[in-house]
């Protein structure tokens, strides 16, 4: 009796301590797989808006950057000609592709003098504005991106990208091109970032841009300390908060514009974002509890079965191994398949699985098989008729209509236990529902097809540089089949044009910051140089060790030259091609540092041609064109290498002479000058000539003179020549005394 009273006492100590032991594995499982699906899900987060942000600010940075090419040449377009000033607007707004609400002009005190909307009855006053006070009070010719402003009159935000007007030098007002934040917010607004989930432009000073949810409210808002804010803060980045204006937990990814002083902000809500990873930990708790119950009343009933009598031993077997396949297999539902007598049993979780009441259920086998999917129910009875003749483990996959009609993926897997025979006689088994994994396996064939589907060119790459797979786009840009540059590596592309500094700096960056973003020069295959946006990024495992890098380009050659074009219309007379008043600037300012550098002079010749307006006035703007043509080229050719010949409007032309050893070095090339404008040229049956008067002044001089002076001083001493009698040239000399003596030498 005390042996068995042992007996009985130790084993009811090994169930409590099996029971402890499973139910402790069990939820320390539960507990770090909620964590671990938590965490994964927010990184996945945290990537795809650090993507977004990136695509975002390079959106935003290619339209400040068109803005400003476009203001460049609409402020030289209002110098030359205000009257014709609304003409050129009309080609560039359709150039803007809509991203302009007004095109205005401020004078030097701040008055509205243009706006292609029209102007107000009563004149208005921009002079508070801050991008008009920010132009006024310094001094530099720079773009400026304003805070969102409110129309006075028409009551619309508008972000205002601003450049100063100058005129001789002096100031004389601002160009503003008024931007509709909504053009951001459209973009913005074509990602799914979900109900709460908000994307914004915020401008340095914390003042609200652009955002995709309520703009209107939010919309100029100054936004508190953010991790973005520091000026020493990384131009890319992550954090979560909970948000300022409307108390949002969200996940938020950020990419710097630090030239231009503002910061993109891509932040969907964690709660929305973690919503289906939640309801799937969800589920697993609920089988976690489901399976604790299970092993609860398994306990329960050995514990009755060992009290009992000694003859339920059999018994107590068969519910040890379902108690230790529950430890095993954190599953949905349990069943036990009597081979012999084909009796099925479930659990009232394969009943919760199945949607089924236990009433709906018959235990023999052929009433199971009614759930499987048609497609399914030959494969499966194969795999089955191998485990039990070759007494492998049955382990499948295969899909289930629920009785609401829905297709749902289950996963199976049971051991065969065999007699004293050798005969099979009993399965026991576990199904889960896996459906969740099939989706994410379909979303990781969907990554794949927009792999292979992008616009843009993308390549993955080892560390050490070896191509391992590139898409489609890819060979589109650059012409190379995936086969040709498979296992060799990237340079195979360059084109030449950067040095090794450029690639040596692109490492650096991108092994220090983990990635790199800029436009870089390739070649194709078939020898042709192209340009392309380039964007590397470092891809990391768990630990934070690089394993791949990968990189998207798209080409941009035919917007590098609209740039250039845009560059040499906002440098270069139209008409002639020469050298406008903007350039004649930048370089009569190189040249005056070069000539102190090297102690020698330089001269500035102002030409005015003499008869221009009668032949333009007798023979119409055409013609009179034609000649200014011909006679900029024949004065050109009369330079050396490195002099510069420039227009700066109608018939006025000036020359900047470099290197001259003495004065009459360079007096020698006005007599060339003189001669080549004053040469007859025939256009059509018209043989026409014209001269030109000329005013000459040196530099350096005793007293410190500006760019400006001395433009000054050779427009004064062309307006003695032509005073003089024309087609001659004029010196200009200091006053030495207040008398004015002889300050003037006139040469024929």
């Amino acid at each position: 009796m005390n042996s068995i009273q042992g007996r009985t006492s130790f084993l009811r100590h090994q169930i409590f301590l099996l029971l402890a032991v499973s139910l402790v594995l069990l939820w320390s499982v539960v507990a770090w797989d909620y964590r671990r699906t938590e965490d994964q899900a927010l990184e996945q987060i945290r990537r795809e808006t650090a993507a977004l942000a990136m695509v975002f600010a390079k959106q935003a940075e290619t339209t400040f950057r068109d803005v400003d090419h476009t203001l460049l040449v609409l402020r030289d377009a209002w110098l030359r000609s205000p009257a014709t000033f609304a003409e050129e607007i009309a080609h560039h707004q359709d150039l803007l592709d809509g991203t302009a609400l007004q095109i205005a002009i401020m004078d030097a005190k701040g008055l509205l003098v243009f706006s292609n909307l029209g102007l107000p009855e009563q004149p208005l006053s921009l002079a508070d504005r801050e991008h008009f006070k920010v132009h006024r009070d310094r001094p530099d010719d720079k773009q400026f991106i304003s805070r969102p402003v409110q129309g006075r009159i028409s009551g619309k935000w508008s972000i205002q990208l601003t450049r100063p007007i100058f005129d001789q030098g002096r100031f004389a007002g601002v160009i503003a091109i008024s931007v509709d934040p909504e053009y951001f917010v459209r973009f913005y607004q074509e990602v799914g970032l979900g109900k709460n989930g908000a994307a914004r432009m915020i401008r340095d000073t914390g003042e609200v841009m652009a955002r995709s949810q309520e703009q209107d409210k939010y919309i100029g808002k100054v936004i508190n300390t953010s991790p973005y804010a520091d000026a020493g803060a990384p131009q890319t980045g992550s954090f979560r908060r909970r948000a300022q204006v409307d108390g949002v937990d969200r996940l938020s990814s950020y990419y710097r514009l630090p030239e231009r002083g503002v910061t993109v902000v891509i932040g969907p809500s964690v709660d929305e974002m973690l919503a289906p990873a939640r309801a799937q930990q969800r589920k697993t708790v609920f089988s976690a509890g489901l399976v604790t119950l299970l092993m609860l009343l398994i306990s329960w009933q050995l514990l009755r079965s060992i009290a009992s009598n000694e003859k339920s031993r059999h018994a107590v077997q068969k519910q040890q191994e379902r108690l230790s396949l529950a430890t095993l297999h954190n599953g949905v539902g349990i069943w036990d398949w009597n081979l012999v007598t084909q009796q099925m049993v479930w659990d009232d979780s394969m009943f919760a699985l199945y949607r089924l009441q236990r009433e709906d259920f018959s235990r023999t086998d052929d009433n199971w098989r009614r759930f499987l999917h048609p497609d399914d129910l030959e494969r499966v009875d194969m795999e089955l008729h191998v485990a039990l003749s070759e007494g492998t483990p049955f382990d499948t996959e295969f899909r289930v209509r629920w009785p609401s009609g829905e297709i749902r993926h289950i996963k199976a897997i049971a051991n065969i236990f065999r007699d004293e025979h050798g005969t099979p006689s009993r399965m026991l088994g576990a199904n889960t529902d896996i459906t969740e994994r099939k989706k994410a396996e379909e979303k990781l064939k969907l990554a794949a097809n927009v792999f292979s589907q992008a616009r843009e060119g993308i390549m993955i790459t080892t560390v050490d540089g070896s191509i391992i797979d590139v898409n489609e786009a890819f060979t589109r840009i650059s012409g190379y089949r995936r086969e040709e540059v498979v296992g060799h590596p990237p340079s195979l592309l360059k084109s030449g044009l950067q040095g090794k500094e450029f690639y040596a700096t692109l490492w650096r960056d991108l092994i220090d910051e983990g990635h790199w973003v800029g436009e870089i020069w390739n070649r194709r295959k078939n020898g042709e140089v192209y340009a392309e946006m380039l964007t590397i990024s470092a891809l990391r495992d768990n630990q934070g060790q690089v394993q791949q890098y990968l990189a998207l380009f798209s080409d941009i050659t035919r917007q590098k030259e609209h740039e250039y074009q845009l560059e040499h219309m906002a440098h270069y007379d139209v008409l002639t091609s020469l050298p406008n008043r903007i350039l004649l600037a930048d370089r009569l300012h190189q040249s005056m540092v070069q000539a102190l550098r090297r102690k020698q002079r330089l001269a500035v010749c102002y030409l005015d041609l003499d008869g221009f307006k009668a032949v333009n006035d007798r023979n119409g703007h055409e013609t009179g064109d034609q000649l200014l043509v011909v006679v900029a080229n024949r004065m050109k050719e009369c330079l050396r290498e490195g002099d510069t010949l420039a227009r700066i409007g109608g018939d006025e032309f000036v020359a900047v002479l470099l290197d001259l050893k003495e004065d009459d070095a360079g007096l020698v090339i006005l007599d060339r000058l003189l001669a080549a404008s004053a040469q007859p040229l025939a256009i059509g049956d018209l043989v026409l000539q014209v001269s030109a008067s000329l005013g000459v002044t040196f530099f350096p001089q005793e007293d410190d003179v500006s760019a400006d002076s001395l433009l000054r001083q050779a427009d004064h001493a062309m307006y003695q020549a032509k005073q003089s009698g024309k087609n001659r040239y004029q010196v200009f000399e200091a006053e030495e005394t207040e008398s004015s003596e002889s300050s003037l030498q006139t040469v024929s």
